[in-house]
């Protein structure tokens, strides 16, 4: 499970065992809360492609738009995926690349509307790779929720690396150069770490 879960984990099995000890049978409805914590902060292990170009998804969900949008975080024109994370997702979030973390926001207010950007407060990681392509993850979630960030600004990570976590993200937008190369549709289903969403072009 994600290490973000195991205080949560604790909290919940101590509850139902002392529920269980003063409630007895009636007590047991309350190890549902654990099993709970384990489903929310599942991690399973997936199997990342070996493509130095390739940009994978960052997240489990389905990509509901690809279009050419204004990155205001880098102020440049980019190419915009959108992936719509599901509410049994797992949430654990991936590096898309192999690269640099060049900046992370915790909070973005303000943003410009449109189909690829988000328009509550969101979370954002800048990556640079070794070609100096920068990629944008830009997270919006809900108010509550916040992003646990496992990386620092100037650390190196790998392609499908476990770089974050992230409840009930309502969309994720991965923010490429203009000329990179789409290898997914509109409605296909994603898989973070494993499937692959676009590729870099280098001439």
């Amino acid at each position: 499970m994600a290490s973000e879960g195991r205080l949560y984990l604790f909290l919940m099995t101590s509850i139902a065992i002392v529920a269980s000890w003063w409630l007895g049978g009636v007590g047991s409805i309350f190890w549902c809360l654990p099993l709970l914590v384990l489903f929310l902060y599942r991690d399973p292990k997936r199997n990342v492609p070996a493509s130095p170009l390739g940009i994978i998804s960052p997240v489990d969900g389905e990509v509901v738009a690809v279009e050419n949008m204004h990155d205001r975080l880098l102020n440049r024109d980019a190419l915009c995926i959108r992936i719509k994370p599901s509410l049994l997702s797992v949430f654990t979030i991936r590096s898309v690349t192999e690269g640099k973390v060049m900046q992370y926001w915790l909070d973005i207010d303000k943003t410009p509307t449109g189909p690829c950007v988000a328009t509550n407060k969101c979370r954002a990681v800048w990556l640079q790779t070794d070609e100096n392509d920068d990629i944008v993850v830009l997270m919006q979630a809900h108010p509550i929720h916040q992003l646990h960030c496992r990386v620092a600004t100037g650390e190196r990570i790998g392609q499908g690396q476990r770089c974050g976590f992230l409840l009930f993200s309502r969309y994720v937008d991965v923010f490429l150069p203009l000329d990179t190369r789409v290898d997914i549709k509109v409605g296909e289903k994603v898989l973070g770490g494993e499937s692959p969403i676009a590729h870099l072009i280098h001439r």
